[in-house]
């Protein structure tokens, strides 16, 4: 049975290394927002899942033009690739959960 650690040690790898898991980990974290906090674009409940609030604007703007669009351009790619490695951990539990 893998290991949180071990889970946290290959997203990080991948958010580094592969746009494509780096947009849908994006994904996965606004999508374990509350919808008040997906429609309004805020962290209003410390529940230790979602953003933060200081990256809870921008962050679920990019992940909602990823579900629309199906893209994020170059630049938001690199924004993203900076912000994401705080959210390994988070990341890692829910891997964890999927995978056992």
């Amino acid at each position: 049975m893998a290991t949180l650690k071990y889970y946290r040690q290959v997203i990080s790898e991948a958010l580094q290394n592969d746009d494509g898991f780096l947009a849908r980990s994006l994904v996965k974290v606004y999508e374990a927002q509350t919808p008040n906090e997906q429609a309004t674009q805020t962290t209003h409940e410390s529940n230790g899942v979602g953003f933060t609030g200081v990256d809870a604007e921008f962050a679920s703007s990019l992940a909602k033009q990823y579900i629309d669009k199906g893209y994020l351009s170059p630049k938001q790619i690199v924004y993203t690739r900076k912000l994401m490695p705080k959210y390994a951990g988070q990341l890692s539990r829910i891997a964890k959960q999927l995978h056992g």
